[in-house]
């Protein structure tokens, strides 16, 4: 099974009994269900994989950090990860019975969200914490003929560099080298990320909800616009320090801004099954599902997010989370289905190989 972009925070509430409303993750009781059913019953005895593609830590959210997140060490991520395992008990509890279950395995892989896990001492703590077989991937993971990563690298704004991927302050702290996303993440996004307006960056098709924004909030569309357009131009006229974003890419970002990100997706996932032995290519990152079928059988599925989404599109009106995964039964010639959880009975496909059905209207 492959999951993305979770997005775990510090939990619905802090230790003081204040609500946590940079908490997006809200699915930890359906995740437990989840995993108890892929490694029991049917499954008890087969070999089962569970790879969480990417973004399965949110790294970036500014509200609860002692330190700067931008200048991001191990201790901080160590830190920052132990936030999140004590929010989210039950979860991190599951996943170690899944662990320690008959042939069954954990995989991560990272995303733009979670680069932190390439410190050496967040893999021996979760090893630690979690099972000590957990295998970490970095940029992707490969099984017979498929192919799964997490799809951040093919944006601009979110490109990581694997070649080198710490820096060296002038302190001598050895940091992470952000991506320019991370930084407008932590210096724009969350930081303004409150009860108010919270799915800013969740809604579909965004016009719709900034034109609600004006009508009910004129003046705090104004501040996180003038938030947006300062970083933009400091950007675009400096190199911030430890080469946290650079001019050039600034603008790079900013001509990308008409991309289709999901058509872009498609378009390298196609690229990848043109030009290797791959039949199945899984993404994630830009939390919208998808599934095509490219021409010899060749499959291309992103697993969206399992967080909440606002649609303020009429033919597709309302607020919603999925559980959508993939399902892949690993062959000579793989079988990939892309999924929805619905608890302990028969699960929805949404999409199969062999016939492209989308039931979503239906139901």
């Amino acid at each position: 099974m492959v999951v993305s972009d979770l997005h775990l925070g510090a939990g619905s509430f802090f230790e003081d009994g204040n609500r946590n409303y940079r908490e997006d993750f809200f699915h930890d009781f359906k995740f437990v269900e989840f995993l108890e059913f892929y490694r029991s019953g049917k499954y008890r005895n087969l070999s089962v994989e569970l790879v969480i593609n990417g973004d399965f830590f949110e790294m970036h959210e500014t509200g609860d950090y002692k330190e700067d997140p931008v200048k991001m060490t191990q201790d901080l991520a160590l830190w920052r990860i132990k936030q999140i395992i004590k929010g989210h008990p039950a979860l991190f509890a599951e996943l170690r019975n899944f662990a320690n279950s008959y042939k069954k395995a954990i995989i991560l892989v990272n995303g733009n969200h979670d680069q932190s896990m390439l410190f050496p001492g967040v893999q021996e703590f979760l090893r630690r914490i979690i099972h000590p077989s957990l295998v970490f991937c970095g940029r992707s993971y490969s099984c017979a003929d498929v192919y799964i990563e997490h799809g951040s690298q093919y944006f601009r704004a979110s490109y990581f560099d694997y070649s080198n991927p710490f820096i060296r302050t002038d302190s001598g702290d050895i940091i992470l080298n952000h991506d320019w996303g991370s930084i407008f993440s932590i210096r724009v996004l969350y930081k303004n990320k409150t009860k108010k307006h919270h799915p800013i960056w969740r809604a579909e098709p965004m016009a719709k909800f900034i034109m609600h924004i004006i009508k009910c909030d004129f003046f705090y569309l104004i501040k996180y616009s003038f938030s947006i357009i300062s970083f933009l131009i400091l950007t675009s006229i400096f190199e911030l320090k430890y080469n946290f974003s650079h001019a050039r890419t600034t603008w790079d970002v900013i001509k990308g801004l008409s991309l289709n990100f999901s058509e872009v997706q498609k378009k390298e996932a196609g690229r990848i099954l043109n030009t290797s032995d791959y039949n199945i290519v899984i993404m994630g990152h830009v939390h919208s599902y998808n599934f095509m079928r490219f021409p010899n059988d060749k499959i291309y599925i992103n697993t969206g997010t399992l967080n909440k989404e606002l649609n303020l599109s009429f033919d597709n009106y309302g607020s919603w989370r999925k559980f959508f995964y993939a399902f892949i039964e690993v062959s000579n010639q793989s079988s990939a289905y892309l999924k929805e959880w619905i608890g302990h009975r028969p699960d929805v496909t949404i999409y199969n190989a062999s016939r492209e059905l989308d039931i979503l209207r239906a139901v």
